[in-house]
């Protein structure tokens, strides 16, 4: 219910904002008359609207990132054979594109960073997969071993938070990913609809082949083989 609240206040702070809004955008788009010999300040001041203007959007980003966060983040209150039903009541206040994917392998028993580079049946040699498959191995893939891409389809998406690298996805298209939320659902989502602890995208990087990730996975756990 608390969570409601809070997206029915961003609607309201969005509908209130509208005709500001439409103003505003309007104002961006005119050159700055006034003053032309101070071309600079008219610059910053339009600046400063086209900020206004996108704030009803930025918030009803961020009401959805905390709604996801919430769902995922309590497994007690939010059973994962719940988070498909879930994302559609959230689509109900804050409309997003998330959509719960089939999964083949148990949720239970894969993350992030064993979906994105197809790693999933191939970690036979590691008794506990999810132990070793770790962001940390990403933030050394992207050291040692990724090629920095434009964004499209197969390409491998990071995201980070406060320096670190925190999620890892594939790229079904230049703005869409497919990615494993933790110990949460495999979904299809637009690359802002993630949760909150993710933080923003870091980078784009062209596909590897698994074999090559098992490589330096190998490299990673056991440390460099003895000459």
């Amino acid at each position: 219910m608390q969570n409601v609240r809070l997206v029915h206040r961003y609607r309201s702070d969005l509908a209130g904002g509208s005709a500001h809004s439409r103003s505003a955008l309007r104002q961006c788009r005119m050159p700055t008359v006034q003053d032309r010999a101070a071309r600079h300040v008219g610059r910053e001041r339009k600046a400063s609207v086209c900020t206004r203007a996108c704030k009803p959007a930025q918030s009803m980003t961020v009401a959805l990132r905390q709604l996801i966060e919430d769902m995922v983040s309590d497994l007690e209150r939010n059973p994962l054979d719940t988070h498909a039903a879930r994302l559609t009541e959230i689509a109900q206040v804050v409309p997003h594109t998330i959509s719960a994917l089939p999964s083949a392998e148990p949720l239970e028993k894969y993350n992030c960073v064993m979906h994105a580079p197809g790693l999933i049946g191939r970690m036979d040699q590691y008794p506990h997969p999810l132990l070793v498959a770790k962001t940390a191995f990403v933030s050394y893939l992207v050291d040692e071993a990724l090629q920095p891409c434009e964004p499209g389809s197969g390409a491998l998406v990071t995201w980070s938070a406060a320096g670190k690298l925190t999620h890892v996805g594939k790229l079904v298209s230049p703005d869409r990913a497919e990615s494993k939320w933790g110990n949460g659902i495999l979904c299809a989502h637009g690359l802002e609809e993630t949760p909150f602890r993710y933080g923003d995208v870091s980078g784009f990087y062209c596909s590897i082949r698994p074999d090559v990730v098992l490589h330096h996975l190998e490299r990673f756990v056991f440390g460099e083989p003895s000459a």
